[in-house]
């Protein structure tokens, strides 16, 4: 389980609320969310991403990576413009933070 004052993943029964309100994700959401968290603060390469959460067949479709992390930032930031849990890092790939709201 990850949890902090605002954002709460139990990653045993699917489950993920902010603020207390559960959040629905769809299957893809979800496993990118749950890729993420379990290496959070690593930074995870497109490549790595697309390999784990969609597929090796995936590998050169960089676009779905973009697309799913702005779906997954608009379902769990607070802003969307100053993301604090999966942040971009530029020419690198996307990690999760788990040191935010501690």
């Amino acid at each position: 389980v990850y949890q902090d004052d605002y954002l709460t993943v139990d990653r045993e029964n699917r489950r993920v609320l902010t603020n207390g309100k559960c959040v629905q994700l769809t299957a893809i959401e979800y496993r990118l969310l749950d890729y993420l968290l379990e290496h959070a603060g690593r930074v995870l390469t497109h490549a790595q991403i697309l390999e784990r959460v969609w597929g090796w067949e995936y590998r050169d479709c960089v676009d779905y990576v973009h697309v799913y992390v702005s779906r997954l930032r608009n379902k769990l930031e607070q802003d969307t413009k100053n993301p604090q849990y999966v942040l971009t890092r530029r020419g690198e790939g996307y990690l999760f933070d788990a040191q935010t709201g501690r």
